[in-house]
C-alpha cells in the first residue's frame, strides 16, 4: 500500500483512548448489549479478509487481548445479553430484530471499540485502517522526522551554502543548495498555513462556547437533548439513518412507558411528534433515550455535555440486574437497595 504509515508500540499505547476516530472514518456498528463486534464484522469494517484479522491476532495477540479482544462461548454471550430481545436459530443469533451474527459452539472472537482501534493501528493491508492511522497522527501532529520543519537557525547556513556554490561557479552544488533552501521555505509555509487553520477552528469553537456561557445554555433543553441522543444512536448503530433510530426509540418508549405518540390527535393531523409531548413526560423520554444509548454503547456525555447529563440524571440506568452506568461499567446491586444506588 502506498504512503503506508506504521506506528510504534509507544504511539499505539499513547493513542489508545481515541476510539472516537473510528466513527470519523467509518460508522462502527456495535452489537447492542455486548458493545462489541465479531471477527467477521471487524473484517467487513476494515474491508479485509477474516484471515487477515486472524494473522494480526497471531502476531499481536497479547496486545489485542489487553485492549479487549476476547473469545466468548454461547453461554457467556447469553449471560451478557440478559435483558435484550435475543432470538436463536441454530448458530445464528439475532438481537432486537436487527443485529445478526454467527455463534459457533466453540465460541466466537469479539472486539471492543478499543480493540478495533488497536487493530486499525496494526493492519497494513486495510485502506480503512490506514485512514484511521492518518487521523490519529494528524491529531497529535506526529509526522516522521523527514517531514518535520527544519530549525530556523539552520537558515543562515543554507544561505551560506548557496553563496559559496555561486562564488566557486559550481552549478551542481548551487542547484542542490538552492533546492534545499526552497524545500525549507515550502515546509515552513505549509506548517504556518496548518497552524493558522487550527487557530481559526479553535477560535470558532471558543466563540461558540462563549455564546453558550453568556446565554446560560450549558444545560440543554429537553428537546435539544433528546435530538442529540437520537442522532448519536443513529450514528453509532444505524449507519446515520435517523428515521430508523427514531422508530427504534418510539418502539422502546411504548414498551417502557406506554406512551404512544403516533396515536395522539395532533400527530395524526400532521403535527411534529415531539410537539405532542407534555411537560411532565420529558423526563421519561430522556430516560428511555439514555437507556438506548447504553444498549448501543453511546456515551451520553459525549453526545451532550456533563451539565446536561447531570441535570436530567442520565448517567445511570436502573435495571433488574443493577445500576448500569452510561459510560461503560456495570455495578450489580440488589434492586431494592436504594442507598447503594445513591452511592454508585
Amino acid at each position: 500500500m502506498e504512503n503506508q504509515i506504521n506506528m510504534t508500540k509507544e504511539q499505539r499505547a499513547a493513542l489508545m483512548d481515541r476510539i472516537d476516530v473510528l466513527n470519523r472514518v467509518k460508522a462502527l456498528m456495535l452489537l447492542p448489549g455486548l458493545c462489541m463486534i465479531t471477527m467477521k464484522q471487524a473484517a467487513a469494517y476494515f474491508e479485509v479478509s477474516v484471515e487477515c484479522i486472524r494473522k494480526c491476532l497471531a502476531r499481536h495477540g497479547e496486545e489485542l487481548k489487553a485492549n479487549g479482544a476476547v473469545t466468548l462461548i454461547p453461554s457467556e454471550v447469553r449471560e451478557r445479553l440478559r435483558g435484550q430481545d435475543v432470538q436463536l436459530a441454530g448458530q445464528m443469533v439475532c438481537i432486537n430484530d436487527e443485529h445478526y451474527f454467527e455463534l459457533p459452539n466453540r465460541g466466537c472472537r469479539f472486539f471492543t471499540p478499543r480493540a478495533m482501534l488497536n487493530l486499525a493501528m496494526l493492519l497494513s493491508e486495510s485502506r480503512v485502517a490506514q485512514e484511521v492511522r492518518n487521523q490519529l497522527l494528524n491529531i497529535v501532529e506526529m509526522t516522521s522526522a523527514a517531514d518535520r520543519v527544519m530549525p530556523i537557525e539552520n537558515e543562515q547556513e543554507m544561505l551560506a551554502d548557496i553563496g559559496r556554490a555561486y562564488a566557486t561557479g559550481d552549478l551542481t552544488a548551487f542547484a542542490a543548495a538552492s533546492s534545499k533552501y526552497s524545500g525549507y521555505l515550502n515546509r515552513n509555509l505549509a506548517a504556518a498555513t496548518a497552524q493558522i487553520n487550527t487557530l481559526s477552528t479553535e477560535k470558532a469553537a471558543l466563540s461558540e462556547v462563549n455564546a453558550m456561557l453568556s446565554e446560560g445554555a450549558m444545560v440543554w433543553e429537553p428537546r435539544q437533548t433528546l435530538n442529540a441522543l437520537i442522532r448519536a444512536i443513529a450514528a453509532s448503530a444505524f449507519d446515520h439513518k435517523y428515521s430508523a433510530a427514531w422508530d427504534r426509540f418510539y418502539r422502546e418508549l411504548k414498551y417502557r412507558t406506554g406512551i404512544l405518540i403516533a396515536q395522539r390527535r395532533g400527530v395524526r393531523g400532521g403535527k411534529p411528534p415531539l410537539d405532542a409531548i407534555r411537560e411532565d413526560e420529558w423526563p421519561k423520554l430522556l430516560k428511555v433515550a439514555a437507556s438506548l444509548c447504553y444498549d448501543y454503547c453511546v456515551d451520553v456525555v459525549y453526545a451532550t455535555n456533563e451539565e446536561t447529563v447531570r441535570a436530567y440524571n442520565l448517567d445511570t440506568i436502573e435495571t433488574e440486574f443493577g445500576v448500569r452506568k452510561n459510560r461503560g461499567t456495570v455495578v450489580v446491586r440488589p434492586a431494592s437497595n436504594a442507598s447503594a444506588a445513591a452511592a454508585v
